[in-house]
């Protein structure tokens, strides 16, 4: 206005003056309509069906190829009516599928479509879209991303808001609508490339825009694409996962926010509709304050897409019986805790096995042999419930430590004299199972280690040696005296009696025969 007013009135035209944008030529035909009103300062549309063929808008019906360059004749490059150009398209999707001729009539159904759009394009005629979007970029501006989908389409609309004398201006920036894919996609799915579509429309304005923008805010009537963004994980399969991330890439989950599809202008590129008031001012809460906007609903998780893994078992993937030895199956159990851990976190993964590795490994094992063996007993104990008194485990009093392996209770929980470590006795196994056979014979070996040395080093301290400190009537045929038997069962100790004794040198019986 400042460069017109700046003309002198007798250089200045008065009627309006319609400029064809284009680079490139100035016809009108070649840049398929789209105008300039330099009076009202607003964009128009110059629609042209009649000079497709005479016989479209008459009773005949068209033919495929006629369809098509119809729907391709009006420019729409920033999808300000896109709202109606996008039926065209579904149109035309729905005619490629019901014929490849593209000289044969369409159907009745898919004429009377043509026919309702016809009446919506001829509409376009009459619009004056206001090229100004803010009255005064001084103050703050905000932009408004909603977006829509159904079984047929999905489409985006940014609008600016901004503020001018203590009242808000919204005005439309540009839309943009897309065709669902003749491969049927769910709801869902087409909501979230509604989302998509969105946010890459909301990054090219925003990059091309010369203002200064404080505030940008998506705006989506589907809580399951709601629900993916705000999701704390990622568990979904490749189709969300992979836009949810490019989503979260220029926005944020709190950008997000839910709107009734009523107020939803996204609405009215993806169903036939109408009243255009809604797609060209925006929802009538963005010319009010804040907190008087929908409001913003706790977002509940959803299982929709999310990624599970299912889990088929074949066969023992460990199979203890196939193992001759207990240090086998332990080491190659410590294998796979390990690979696992790798699996779990490749950066902090140590390939040094440490003693913990070990006992973990341990732990699994003799954990799997009760649960083998002792299921509801295990399962009982599990849920802090009474074991069964049919159980063979009843009367050992059993528990779960805090590694979750059954143990019994003994009366050396009371000793004070020894270390904690021994207060409970070894868990509970079964002498059936392969695993507790192995880790059997193993505490037999030591036990029998134990046995022997304490027989011959610790046993004999305890017996008073009167014989070195004071004279005893030697052995003599008769008596009765304990045989040890290094062999023997420990604790069990046999008795004999002498029925001839020899003596050494030192008149001492050291021989005897039982």
């Amino acid at each position: 206005k400042e460069l017109i007013n700046s003309i002198p009135e007798d250089r200045v035209q008065q009627r309006p003056i319609y400029l064809s944008i284009d680079e490139k030529e100035s016809s009108v035909e070649k840049i398929l309509g789209v105008q300039w009103d330099t009076v009202a300062d607003s964009f128009g549309y110059k629609i042209k069906i009649e000079d497709i063929a005479s016989n479209i808008l008459n009773n005949k019906k068209p033919t495929k190829r006629e369809v098509l360059c119809a729907v391709m004749r009006t420019y729409d490059p920033l999808g300000l009516i896109s709202y109606i150009t996008i039926h065209g398209r579904i149109l035309m999707q729905a005619i490629h599928v019901a014929t490849n001729d593209w000289d044969s009539e369409i159907s009745d159904a898919l004429n009377k479509q043509w026919k309702e759009w016809i009446a919506m394009i001829k509409g376009a005629k009459d619009l004056q879209i206001p090229r100004s979007l803010v009255i005064n970029n001084q103050g703050p501006m905000e932009l408004h991303t909603f977006v829509d989908a159904s079984d047929q389409a999905f489409a985006a609309c940014v609008y600016i808001r901004s503020c001018f004398k203590g009242c808000y201006v919204v005005s439309l920036i540009a839309g943009k609508a897309r065709v669902a894919p003749i491969k049927s996609l769910s709801i869902p799915r087409l909501e979230l490339q509604a989302a998509l579509l969105g946010t890459r429309l909301t990054e090219t304005v925003r990059n091309e825009l010369r203002l200064k923008i404080d505030k940008v805010t998506f705006w989506s009537d589907s809580q399951t694409v709601l629900a993916w963004i705000n999701s704390p994980h990622r568990k979904y399969h490749s189709f969300v996962a992979h836009r949810i991330s490019e989503i979260l890439e220029v926005s944020s989950a709190n950008q997000w926010r839910w709107v009734p599809s009523k107020e939803n202008p996204a609405d009215i590129a993806t169903k036939p509709m109408n009243d255009s008031r809604l797609w060209f001012n925006g929802p009538d809460f963005l010319v009010e304050k804040e907190n008087t906007w929908p409001k913003k609903e706790k977002i509940a998780e959803t299982d929709e897409e999310k990624r599970f893994v299912t889990l088929h078992q074949l066969g023992e993937f460990l199979p203890e019986y196939n193992y001759s030895s207990w240090s086998k199956l332990l080491k190659h159990t410590v294998y796979l805790k390990k690979f696992v851990d790798f699996l779990k976190n490749r950066d902090e993964f140590s390939k040094t096995i440490e003693s913990c590795d070990v006992d973990t490994a341990r732990r699994s094992l003799l954990r799997k042999a009760q649960l083998d063996e002792f299921y509801n007993e295990y399962l009982a104990l599990k849920e802090g419930r009474e074991i069964s008194k049919q159980s063979s485990l009843k009367k050992l009093m059993p528990f779960l430590d805090e590694y979750g392996l059954m143990r019994s209770r003994s009366r050396l929980e009371n000793i004070t004299a020894i270390p904690e470590s021994f207060e409970c006795a070894p868990p509970e196994t079964s002498e059936t199972h392969p695993i507790d056979r192995k880790q059997w014979k193993l505490v037999q070996h030591n036990s029998k280690i134990y046995w022997d040395r304490w027989k011959k080093e610790y046993l004999p301290t305890l017996i008073r040696r009167n014989k070195w400190t004071s004279k005893i009537e030697p052995l003599k045929e008769g008596d009765i005296v304990i045989i040890t038997d290094d062999n023997g069962i420990p604790g069990k100790w046999l008795k004999g009696r002498i029925v001839k004794v020899y003596l050494a040198k030192d008149h001492q019986v050291r021989f005897v025969d039982l």
